[in-house]
């Protein structure tokens, strides 16, 4: 039996877990789900733009902690989510096939299309489709100091 991973979600309302595990083949089976609503305090500051301090996201943290200790998942593989509100998601077609081309100019492609500006974002992209007419991407991006504050929380609250 292999072992589970856990997925994570701090949303603005709540944090949901969905506990998984890998069956034969390529399967997985939902052994557990977990949600705690958030207390209206924490609501309000999930919400809110912050600059990433400890003393405006340690008392998520602590939720979350006591949230993970109280399923048992601390210590657990976990996979954890960005909020969906701060990440900028975007398919974009290329005629090219080679993924090195790509590598080198997608972030040229997407600049105008970012909703704040590419030097204070982290970028990534996946291939979703290629054939002989180009290729397909899904390209994801996130505020750096939005991903350095998720990370932040994440971290203080026991997950490496």
């Amino acid at each position: 039996m292999s072992k589970s991973i856990i997925g994570l979600d701090l949303g603005h309302h709540s944090v949901k877990a969905w506990e998984i595990q890998k069956k034969f083949g390529k399967s997985w089976e939902l052994l557990k789900v977990y949600e705690e609503p958030l207390p209206d305090a924490l609501r309000l500051q999930s919400k809110e733009e912050t600059n990433g301090s400890e003393g405006q996201t340690a008392p998520l943290a602590d939720f979350l902690r006591r949230f993970l200790e109280n399923h048992g998942l601390l210590g657990k593989t976990v996979l954890a989510a960005m909020p969906a509100d701060k990440v900028f998601l975007h398919v974009v077609s290329f005629p090219q096939t080679n993924l090195k081309i790509i590598q080198q100019i997608y972030m040229a492609e997407v600049e105008d299309l970012l909703p704040f500006s590419i030097d204070d974002a982290i970028l990534d992209f996946r291939l979703l489709s290629k054939d002989e007419n180009g290729s397909v991407i899904l390209v994801a991006a996130a505020l750096r100091k939005e991903v350095g504050r998720t990370l932040g929380i994440y971290q203080d609250a026991g997950l490496a």
